[in-house]
């Protein structure tokens, strides 16, 4: 098909076309935006903003369409990571009880593990 660029109307209609794609996309944009958002993504993961802008309603429902964020790829943490103050202290706690360690080595765990 042959576009004639001379006619007025013609131009008319693509400029038209183009700031109707641009002001649906920045509609889109803070949506999708919002949609990962509420899913758990950081901003430095969220990239809903350009998904919404440069696909439109395609990036509307990949937005809608992706799991929630868990945060895996960027924490990895080790199950000694996991274990709370309070784990150690009555871990600690269990050793003196069967006296695997003394009282002062006891203290002195539980101090420094007071301080973190």
């Amino acid at each position: 098909m042959h576009y004639n660029f001379n006619n007025k109307y013609t131009i008319i209609i693509l400029i038209a076309s183009f700031i109707v794609a641009v002001v649906v996309g920045l509609i889109l944009a803070p949506i999708c935006s919002n949609i990962l958002k509420d899913k758990g993504y950081p901003d430095s993961k969220n990239n809903g903003g350009l998904f919404g802008f440069f696909l439109g309603l395609i990036g509307l429902v990949i937005c809608t369409c992706m799991s929630p964020y868990n945060g895996s790829e960027i924490i990895h943490k080790t199950k000694e990571d996991s274990i709370s103050v309070a784990d150690e202290l009555l871990k600690y706690k269990q050793l003196l009880d069967t006296g695997a360690i003394t009282q002062e080595e006891y203290d002195k765990k539980k101090q420094e593990l007071l301080k973190q």
